[in-house]
Order: C-alpha cells, then structure tokens, then sequence
C-alpha cells in the first residue's frame, strides 16, 4: 500500500499542477504600461470580439473595484466616474478602452473581463510619469589655477523613478536616484581641466530624458581668468572712488584757506541824526544832551556831521 499511495499522490499533484497553469495562462495576464502625462493611453483586449462577448472594464483602487466600461453587442456604455469625466473611449469594434489625457491620478490597474462560455481576464499596470526637468550644471573652481582637477557637478529636480548620471562618452562614470521626489537629485564629478573627452549629464525617466553636454576645457579652464579680472575691476573701482574723495577734500580745505587770509571787507555804513531840544534848553543845548530820533541809514558818500 505505501508504494500505491506514494504513485497515487504524486499523479494527484501533477495534475493539479497542470491545471493550475493552464487555467492562470488562459485566464489571469498582467502587462505594465507606462505613460507619460497628458497622452492617451489604449488598454487593447488582444482578442477577437464576438457579439456573445461581454467586455467589462474596471479601475482598481486601494477601497474598490470602479467600473468604468461595458461593451455588449453594439452597446458600449461608459459609467460615470468625478475621475474620469469624458475621458474614457470604448471601441464598439474591439473593445479597446482609451483614457485621453493621462494624469498622475490615473495611475493603477485596469481590469479586463471578458465573458463568454468561459471567462477570461487581464490586468494593465499603467504609471504616468511627468517630463524629466533639464539639468544644471555647476563648476567649483580651485583658487589657485595650479590645481589640475575640476569639481563639476550636476543636478536635477527629482520624480518618480528619476536617474541623473555622469557619462563619459558611452560609459557610465556616476548615478544617482531617489525615492524622496521632494529633494533635488545631485551627482558630482572630478575631471582633469584639460581633459578633452565628451562629458554628458543625463537626467532620465522611463518615459523622457535630457541631456546636456560638458567642454571641460572651456568650462574649467575659462573662469579662474574671470576671477581675476572681476578683482581687477574691483580694486579700479575703489581706487577711482577714493581719489574722487581726495580731491573733493582737497578743493574744499582750499577754498576754506583761501577765505581765512582775504576776509570780504564790510563796507561801513552811517547815518544822518536829526534832533529836538526841550523848549526850555534850547540856549544850553550840547552834544551830551543831544536827543536822537528818525534814524535812516545813508551810504558813506552822504556823511553829514552832527556835533
């Protein structure tokens, strides 16, 4: 008996194996999409429609099952859905579903459910990614230009499943990447300035790319020069300030000097005096007792005496 049990299960799992792998290749597919937003994305049945044929497209989310799609016969149906709104087409012919202008949003699993005598089904992993933004480059110059080496590094802000990679030509010298789509992604390079090879960062998702192209020579050997002349019309600057200031200074004690030895002489001005003697000393009237009123201001040509 302990022979007969041993043949008997193992053609029980066999078959069982069997079964089980015809049934998921005929009834269970997935197939992964990506997209890039904006475009419009077609989920084919990959099958022949027949009018027996009942299409049922659904939307996968983390709470349910959203049916958004049915075909039969001639009848194509699209459910209303807030996400969606007039952006799904169901082909009456093939039973394709078309989601026109992709959003970040609209990233998931579609279901497709076909049935018939025997039902069928796949799924769609769509991902919609963005256009890869361009990347920067920035040179950090030695301060001193005996220094061989250039520090170039080169950066990009980060997205879903964004790469940033130093290239050589076709070889790959350095890469970067990372889950945080909030940070801006940063990969250094250290080069040689007179080192003629081709550099190119490369900024990349699976759906768009930027590159940008690196003269070593030019771009590190160029601005140590530009340093210096920056300096170089700095210091011309203060120097033309302060002898401004010198010579300003230099007029203004001048001109104060000049004031102290020749004082501006003040003409001298004088007055005519008219007077009235009190009615009974009018005999003894002199120059002491004398009584001043109606005092008018005449030029020196004018003088008249008084006493």
């Amino acid at each position: 008996m302990g022979p007969f049990l041993l043949v008997l299960n193992f053609l029980a799992g066999l078959c069982f194996c069997l079964f089980a792998r015809v049934f998921s290749a005929d009834t269970d597919t997935q197939e992964h999409i990506n997209m890039k937003r904006g475009d419009d994305c077609t989920l084919q049945t990959g099958t022949v429609r027949r009018s027996s044929m009942i299409i049922l497209w659904s939307f996968i989310t983390t709470d349910n099952d959203l049916h958004i799609a049915q075909l039969y016969n001639d009848d194509a149906k699209i459910m209303p859905t807030d996400q969606f709104r007039n952006r799904l087409h169901l082909d009456r012919h093939t039973g394709s579903l078309t989601v026109t202008d992709i959003a970040f949003m609209d990233s998931g699993l579609y279901k497709l459910n076909i049935r018939e005598t025997q039902n069928s089904y796949k799924e769609f992993d769509v991902i919609v990614y963005g256009d890869v933004g361009e990347p920067m480059v920035t040179v950090y110059h030695s301060k001193t230009k005996l220094d061989r080496n250039c520090s170039v590094e080169c950066s990009v802000e980060n997205g879903r499943e964004v790469t940033l990679s130093w290239y050589r030509g076709n070889d790959l010298l350095n890469q970067t990447s990372s889950p945080d789509l909030n940070m801006t992604l940063r990969v250094p390079l250290e080069v040689e300035r007179h080192d003629n090879s081709i550099y190119s960062c490369v900024a990349a998702n699976p759906v768009s790319n930027q590159t940008i192209f690196l003269n070593i020579t030019a771009t590190c050997s160029g601005p140590p020069d530009s340093d210096t002349s920056n300096r170089s019309y700095y210091f011309l600057f203060v120097g033309l300030l302060v002898l401004i200031a010198s010579c300003t200074l230099f007029f203004f004690f001048k001109k104060i000097k000049k004031t102290e030895e020749n004082p501006t002489e003040v003409e001298p001005q004088y007055t005519d005096v008219n007077y009235k003697a009190k009615k009974n000393q009018a005999k003894e009237l002199k120059c002491e007792d004398t009584l001043y009123s109606e005092v008018k201001t005449h030029q020196a040509g004018n003088q008249e005496e008084s006493c």
